[in-house]
């Protein structure tokens, strides 16, 4: 039972990141759900009637959207002991014929997005000298080698 775990969810709006508020919301735990998608974040909401659920439209990207989200976390979820770093973004196309703007945003988003929460989160706890948990996360569906990367 985790109800006394407080999780921050990215990519909380739909796939895994939704999969994810689903179960811990069944162990009980609090959750702080993000997403850049705020009609995600809404149909998400509407789905489950607790007080346990909060929900936060932020760009994982973008570093100044980051640092504003903690900023209201440290206002209204002082008990936050855990992160998932679960936001991140596929461009289903061929390796190969990625333009040099798309690698930076799957970059901006999948690396520097998990980066900024982290880092984040880290002050965040070491301003409240408590102990807490960072999951990082990534998938994709990839098919053979042949056709993801050729």
């Amino acid at each position: 039972m985790l109800s006394k775990v407080h999780v921050i969810v990215t990519g909380a709006g739909a796939g895994i990141g939704k999969e994810i508020v689903t179960s811990c919301l069944s162990e009980r735990a609090h959750v702080v759900a993000c997403d850049i998608s705020e009609d995600s974040l809404n149909e998400l909401k509407a789905s489950y009637s607790t007080n346990k659920l909060s929900t936060y439209t932020v760009d994982v990207a973008d570093y100044d959207s980051v640092k504003d989200f903690f900023k209201q976390i440290k206002a209204t979820s002082p008990g936050v002991n855990a992160l998932v770093n679960n936001a991140g973004i596929y461009l289903a196309q061929n390796l190969l014929t990625y333009s040099e703007e798309e690698i930076n945003k799957v970059l901006d988003v999948n690396v520097k997005g998990a980066v900024y929460f982290s880092q984040f989160f880290g002050k965040y706890l070491i301003e409240k000298d408590a102990y807490g948990t960072i999951v990082n996360m990534s998938s994709v569906w990839y098919g053979s080698c042949k056709d993801s990367f050729l």
